[in-house]
């Protein structure tokens, strides 16, 4: 609350923003890391330390995010998309269960994969209440690097002006 109040330059300031806090434990958690920072990397001087203690906690971080993000308990971090959070789920201790898997990806061939993709989009085309979802470039699939190169490779193809094209 409070207003932001415009005066001269040189003038003192006049308004004042009064904020208040609040702690969710749901939702309000906290990721931290640091780094140790031997006495022989002062040679490099200043600029080159921060650059490497900033990219090892940007490292550290990005994958802290994404583990919590994929398979995050909901106990102090979030709850990873392997969770399940409808209605009536029995948490335990602030652990969110994990999801059961209801089938199988093959990508077989064309069909099967086009088959087995609008399973997945009708599955979350419905919400919990039985209401339709909008979900037309709204579902993304995680996959393991690896396996994803095993399915580019069946849906990759040499065009006519010789660019291969996925």
């Amino acid at each position: 609350s409070g207003l932001a109040v415009w005066g001269n330059i040189f003038g003192e300031i006049k308004g004042q923003l009064d904020a208040t806090f609040s702690e969710e434990e749901s939702i309000q958690n906290k990721l931290t890391a640091f780094v140790v920072v031997p006495k022989d990397l002062e040679k490099f001087g200043p600029a080159w330390v921060k650059r490497f203690v900033v990219t090892q906690i940007e490292e550290a971080f990005a994958v802290a995010l994404e583990s919590a993000f994929i398979i995050g308990t909901g106990k102090s971090q979030p709850i990873g998309l392997n969770r399940k959070v409808a209605k009536g789920t029995s948490v335990t201790d602030g652990v969110y269960p994990e999801k059961v898997a209801s089938g199988t990806l093959t990508f077989a061939s064309p069909k099967v994969t086009v088959n087995e993709l609008t399973d997945v989009y009708k599955y979350h085309s419905v919400k919990e209440n039985e209401h339709p979802l909008n979900v037309a470039g709204k579902v993304t699939l995680l996959v393991n690097p690896t396996d994803a190169w095993d399915v580019k490779k069946q849906y990759t193809s040499l065009n006519a002006n010789g660019v291969y094209v996925t």
